[in-house]
């Protein structure tokens, strides 16, 4: 299975950043910071992401709107579990969606990962994933 090229937000905590670098499958992974593209817009960050071929991994939950960011419209986004989740049970939601076999699911659609699912939406239409720990 292909490596992501995933571009982490600057709503994504530093101990998750440094754990995506190091977490199987040998992603590229990148910061708006790195980028230098801190403090954009998110249509802006969108596009840029796109022309990248970066799925967007945020915690901000405006991204899961498919009717703002439509569905093939996009890279992709990877939504975390939100803030009142600790950046250990956001990893165990991305190791558990990125060893599922599932990871390609994101690219040009819209995954909102909880520890133990996933909710996607996709050209197929909506889904839930379930995991098993990993």
């Amino acid at each position: 299975m292909a490596h992501l090229r995933l571009l982490c937000d600057e709503h994504i905590p530093l101990t998750i950043v440094e754990w995506l670098k190091k977490a199987p499958g040998r992603h590229k992974v990148a910061t708006v910071c790195e980028l230098g593209w801190g403090g954009l817009k998110d249509p802006v960050l969108i596009k840029k992401a796109t022309n990248d071929n970066r799925v967007i991994v945020t915690r901000d939950r405006e991204f899961r709107l498919a009717a703002k960011y439509p569905i093939c419209t996009h890279s992709g986004i990877l939504v975390l579990p939100g803030r009142r989740y600790t950046p250990e049970e956001c990893i165990r939601a991305l190791r558990n969606f990125l060893l599922s076999g599932e990871r390609e699911c994101c690219k040009h659609a819209i995954v909102t990962l909880h520890p133990e699912s996933a909710w996607v939406e996709d050209v197929n239409g909506s889904r839930s994933l379930e995991f098993r720990n990993v």
